[in-house]
């Protein structure tokens, strides 16, 4: 999920540059309309990605998701805000695909700013379950920056727990 974050927010950016440039060069009248709205919503989406690097179990090999996406940019002439939320189920897989536990999980990703480069990434993957024994699983992954004006990041960290 992490590679994934990543990548997200690499997206994310530069949808949020792209978008905020094409309002930036449209001259809109006065009495603009509401704001722009774009939504999607996509049930059960599959996926296997790796085991977490950040929450090392050897014998986890993968994770086997199955999940909602809904995705909602709003913009207006001066700001966009673009949220993508994923929800469902996570299933640890060893190296023979044996199931080693299980669980649901939450991430939200959000991407808010008045206009490029001005921006704040925010990602939090929220995940709790239970291993085949009854111990509990428990992830945590928050990660945010903000861009200024020139460009800069101010602020940019990762708080990690895993248990």
């Amino acid at each position: 999920m992490i590679t994934r974050t990543r990548s997200t927010i690499r997206c994310a950016a530069l949808m949020a540059v792209l978008a905020t440039l094409a309002i930036g060069s449209t001259v809109r009248p006065v009495n603009a309309e509401s704001p722009t709205h774009v939504r999607s919503v996509v049930r059960n989406i599959t996926s296997t990605v790796p085991a977490l690097a950040e929450c090392p179990n050897p014998a986890v090999a993968a994770l086997a998701l199955v999940y909602t996406e809904s995705y909602h940019l709003q913009y207006t002439d001066t700001t966009f805000h673009l949220a993508d939320n994923e929800e469902g189920t996570f299933t640890e897989l060893s190296a023979s695909n044996a199931v080693l536990g299980s669980g649901h999980f939450t991430f939200p990703f959000v991407v808010q700013g008045p206009r490029a480069p001005v921006q704040t990434f925010t990602s939090i993957i929220n995940a709790t379950g239970e291993t085949v024994d009854g111990a509990l699983i428990r992830v945590r992954i928050a990660q945010h920056f903000t861009i200024t004006a020139n460009g800069d990041i101010t602020s940019n960290f990762s708080i990690i727990t895993c248990s």
